[in-house]
């Protein structure tokens, strides 16, 4: 999925679409791709960039679930260096077939016993003693070719891959969730996309082709927008968007999404090439880490 020759913006653009083609094939099959199958390949495909400074590692033991890490840093900076941290949940979408079509919906949104669970262990993980200052819950959606949908007035694209707040999931599974509530449509409103993270706020790339073999690296490409500090300020910008949707729900706004001071010293040591057994143990999911190396970030 990954390739050397293209740039993280490049590979954002092209990923979702390659895993829409592949949950395309499973709908005449009797048992569907899973969640893990595409994380695995967008957490291999982001091992090509190590050269450019995204460090991945995979915990000894296996997982379920699809879920991931995605940790931002900038160890350069005062005061032990600047840190953010994401908390994925991974859910693919699924179609039911109606009397005159069908749609796509979420089967396992509102997973757990009670109702919800999944979700509610996510934010209270993120926000408790347990995990490092500076991290923030949300869920990536895997889509099928026939579930997408292009970029509208007033919607965001439905792409191969999206992602949103856990905060924005929480308040509709905690309680009974309705069918209508599992739809893609009903979510989509609330989407981002990976190149909302991993491109510059203006991202103009066109698909890899015979003509278009992609945007050479140079091997130190790890780009400014991709500082902790900057990825926090879009993520914050999606909260600011949402957070009329969860008071409607009759929840608290959302906690403000800010990159901390002080690197965990597991992920110092995983920078250094330092990771000890102890710290392998300990790593419950699939873990991404993203470096910037400047001391000073610019705006996006």
């Amino acid at each position: 999925m990954g390739n050397c020759n293209l740039s993280l913006c490049q590979f954002s653009n092209d990923f979702p679409h390659q895993i829409s083609q592949i949950f395309e094939r499973d709908k005449h099959l009797k048992r569907n791709f899973r969640e893990e199958t595409a994380t695995d390949l967008l957490m291999a495909g982001l091992s090509t960039f190590r050269a450019s400074g995204i460090l991945v590692d995979f915990p000894h033991e296996p997982t379920t679930g699809g879920d991931m890490e995605w940790t931002f840093v900038a160890p350069n900076e005062r005061n032990g260096g600047r840190y953010l941290s994401l908390m994925i949940q991974a859910k693919r979408a699924r179609f039911s077939k109606t009397k005159n079509s069908g749609y796509w919906y979420y089967a396992h949104l509102a997973h757990g016993t009670p109702p919800g669970q999944q979700a509610r262990n996510l934010v209270s993980y993120a926000s408790s003693a347990q995990s490092p200052p500076g991290t923030y819950p949300m869920y990536i959606f895997y889509h099928p070719l026939s579930a997408l949908s292009g970029h509208t007035k007033n919607l965001p694209p439905i792409r191969g891959v999206n992602l949103t707040s856990a905060y924005v999931i929480l308040p509709v599974v905690s309680r009974r969730c309705t069918r209508p509530e599992m739809r893609v449509t009903y979510w989509r409103p609330h989407f981002i996309s990976l190149p909302d993270l991993f491109c510059p706020a203006i991202h103009p790339i066109s698909p890899v082709g015979p003509n278009n073999p992609g945007m050479p690296s140079d091997g130190h490409d790890m780009p400014e927008y991709l500082h902790p500090d900057s990825v926090a300020e879009r993520l914050e910008r999606h909260r600011n968007k949402t957070a009329g949707f969860v008071r409607a729900l009759g929840s608290k706004n959302p906690p403000k999404i800010t990159a901390v001071t002080g690197i965990p010293k597991v992920i110092l040591r995983a920078l250094n090439n330092e990771t000890t057994v102890e710290d392998r143990k300990g790593l419950k999911r699939p873990r991404a880490i993203f470096r910037v190396d400047s001391k000073q970030k610019t705006a996006d």
